[in-house]
């Protein structure tokens, strides 16, 4: 049976075809990503060893060889693994195949002893390096012993033979290492991680290969560098190795005397043979000037994607989007009257706001940051009443506003959910009346030991930090914040920033039956762990929803190892170094009439370029422009994939590249249903997300050919 139709917009096809062999199903989840694992381990299983004089680990997939070598740099020396000659600060080094798949190596020093294991999966390979400092080889055994770390993975190919690289865990795309160039300036030298994604990423002409650390602390103190390709564009002409090499450091790392800790990492390689062609059969075009050149080649997200199976990202769903926030008064970018409604919403009744959460999408409600009732003193507006200051300063007006906003969400319903509604807290900031003097243990201070500002300026500053743990007076703060909150009716909270402590918070919203999301990525296995539990991220006691903003699009791929989810902006990212994605919601966009749809829409198309979903935030959908893309964009069922101009879920594909979809139809009984009529529905969205068409196909695939800017989302029919 094959049917075909045909729109001024868009072409499918259906085909009813159950014999047809799919090479690339493992993309459309007839099989999926730990299937194709599984059948092809006996060619993606690397070849290993570790040379028995130097250290060096030797690995070899489908003619790409790579060399692994580390540093252990200490006051003594640089302690190496290399490719020549032994190091001479190594007194021994013993190295023993334990398996076909475990080898280890042992070396000893004065100052330090190392015990590696190495261990072969399938595309990854893990390294753990067991490090003790000997008391005994040390001068000054009281003192904390620094060593600096380096490992280096050099692939054995031509620099022309590099393809592509991706640093998606910096701040800025076509980045030469995700150490911040804020470092180099004497006035910050504060290292902030590589917010959630601390991965590296090469392709070559025979596969690809990629590094990142795994335990914790090697995560915080990590950075990466590529010295593999010179970026186009970077800030800084990217250095090339001879051979290419990506590279992972930790240069803070500090271990008291007869203490020991164990380093993990993993090295990825990915023959060429599995970077099958995407979307049937077809490349993304990388010329198109449809995508920017910030977004990492398919070869990334082929990673990426094995990534977010072996971290569990793959297996979180994200039931729905939301909107932040509903001020009780309305700036113009909030204020719903410019977006086409007749009144804000403190006056619409239970069916009006019902409506609007319909029609906007909004699984989530959240309530805006508190007022007080002083002004900043670096800019004209009033100051906001953080932390400590909501649980004891709060003002009648902004707590009856909140009041307000819950009881409206909690009579209004949306697609049948429980309502879900935030409050805004930010875990370091207090603005509260004399909190330093309140809470001293607390105090977040510079290195010349005043207290730091989230606000600095030549008038002064503005929003002092603190920091709460379980045993200090500000933890303790915390904690009556989010009781508080929860006893006026909210029924969790969105987090700024997140720290260890927050888990105890997360604890209070999750007993209580409520629902959490964070304005960050989680950036440690120890809290991607804990934000996975219960598996549906912003769900009722569910895992954790992490989101992140959009001043550069390239900063979508901070959010790949956890949920792929981030905020739109109404005026769009407006300094990008992508020229594709600055502007995204220019005046010759929205023009004078602010035409919102238009900007948000084609904010969430650029979203869309990283594989990533939206959440609305200081903009909103016009309230006459018909059906938008998170309205049926959402639930996304685990497993979720991501991958340029596409993301995949068990029953939902939302896309912008052509090619052939299919989706199984997930029924009890499948025969009747059918004969009901069972298949897939498809929505077409234009170049400004706006409403084009609907169709239903019977079957279990069909073809999409869009307009080149035109996206649609897929959906098993139900």
């Amino acid at each position: 049976q094959q049917v075909t139709t045909t729109t001024s917009t868009t072409v499918f096809k259906t085909v009813r075809m159950w014999h047809r062999l799919f090479l690339i199903s493992f993309l459309f989840f007839v099989v999926d990503v730990h299937s194709l694992r599984t059948n092809g381990e006996a060619c993606c299983k690397p070849l290993v060893t570790i040379h028995t004089e130097t250290g060096a680990v030797i690995l070899s997939q489908g003619g790409l060889n790579v060399t692994l070598l580390s540093n252990f740099s200490t006051v003594l020396g640089a302690h190496g693994f290399t490719n020549s000659t032994r190091s001479s600060l190594w007194s021994q080094i013993e190295v023993t195949k334990l398996s076909d798949t475990v080898w280890e190596c042992v070396a000893v020093a004065k100052d330090i002893t190392l015990r590696r294991t190495v261990t072969v999966e399938d595309f990854r390979i893990v390294v753990q390096d067991g490090i003790t400092v000997i008391g005994s080889g040390l001068s000054n055994k009281t003192t904390p012993y620094g060593i600096s770390v380096q490992h280096q993975a050099f692939m054995h190919v031509a620099a022309d033979d590099v393809l592509s690289v991706a640093i998606p865990g910096s701040l800025e795309p076509y980045a030469c290492t995700s150490f911040n160039a804020q470092e180099t300036d004497p006035n910050f030298k504060l290292h902030r991680g590589t917010f959630g994604n601390p991965t590296v990423h090469a392709e070559t002409k025979l596969g690809s290969i990629g590094i990142m650390p795994l335990d914790d602390v090697f995560e915080l103190h990590g950075y990466t560098v590529q010295e593999a390709l010179p970026q186009p564009g970077s800030t800084s002409q990217c250095q090339v190795s001879s051979p290419p090499s990506l590279r992972l450091h930790d240069d803070y790392l500090t271990l008291p005397s007869g203490s020991s800790h164990t380093m993990e990492w993993a090295v990825y390689m990915i023959p060429q043979q599995y970077h099958l062609p995407h979307a049937a059969g077809q490349k993304l075009n990388r010329n198109s000037s449809f995508f920017g050149s910030s977004v990492p080649s398919t070869a990334y997200f082929d990673f990426i994607n094995l990534v977010r199976d072996d971290v569990g990202a793959s297996a979180l769903s994200i039931p729905g989007s939301g909107f932040l926030s509903f001020e009780h008064t309305s700036s113009p970018e909030h204020n719903l009257i410019n977006a086409g409604y007749n009144t804000s919403w403190e006056f619409m009744n239970a069916t009006e706001f019902s409506a609007l959460r319909q029609h906007q999408g909004m699984y989530h409600v959240h309530g805006s940051i508190p007022k007080g009732n002083t002004t900043e003193v670096c800019r004209t507006s009033v100051l906001y009443c953080h932390g400590s200051c909501f649980v004891n300063d709060l003002t009648d007006y902004e707590y009856q506003g909140f009041l307000m906003l819950i009881n409206k969400t909690l009579e209004s319903s949306y697609n049948g959910q429980a309502a879900s509604v935030l409050m805004y807290e930010h875990s370091f900031i207090s603005t509260e009346s004399n909190a330093s003097l309140k809470y001293p243990d607390s105090i977040i201070t510079t290195s010349t030991g005043a207290q730091a500002a989230y606000s600095i300026c030549s008038a002064g500053d503005d929003y002092p930090l603190f920091y709460g743990t379980g045993d200090n007076s500000y933890g303790a703060q915390l904690v009556a914040y989010y009781e508080k909150a929860l006893s006026m009716g909210f029924t969790g909270s969105l987090c700024l920033l997140t720290q260890e402590h927050e888990m105890t918070m997360a604890d209070i919203i999750r007993n209580a039956g409520g629902d959490m999301t964070f304005n960050a990525q989680p950036q440690t296995r120890t809290w991607r762990q804990y934000a996975q539990q219960f598996s549906e991220a912003g769900g009722r006691r569910g895992a954790l929803l992490h989101k992140v903003e959009d001043s550069l699009e390239s900063r979508m791929l901070h959010t790949h190892l956890h949920t792929p989810i981030a905020f739109l902006r109404f005026g769009g990212a407006v300094k990008d170094i992508d020229p594709l994605y600055n502007k995204t919601c220019g005046p010759d966009i929205i023009g004078p009439s602010k035409n919102l749809t238009a900007c948000v829409g084609r904010n969430l198309l650029a979203h869309l370029d990283f594989g990533v979903a939206p959440y609305l935030y200081d903009g909103l959908w016009h309230s006459q422009s018909g059906l938008n893309p998170i309205q049926v964009m959402f639930p996304l069922n685990a497993p979720i994939y991501v991958y340029p101009g596409t993301i995949f879920s068990k029953d939902r594909i939302v896309t912008k590249i052509n090619g052939t979809y299919n989706l199984p139809l997930q029924t009890k009984d499948k025969q009747m249903k059918e004969m009901d009529g069972s298949g897939l529905d498809v929505w077409v969205f234009n170049a400004d997300a706006q409403f084009e068409s609907h169709n239903f196909y019977n079957g279990s695939e069909v073809d999409v050919t869009l307009k080149e800017g035109y996206m649609c989302v897929i959906a098993l029919a139900t």
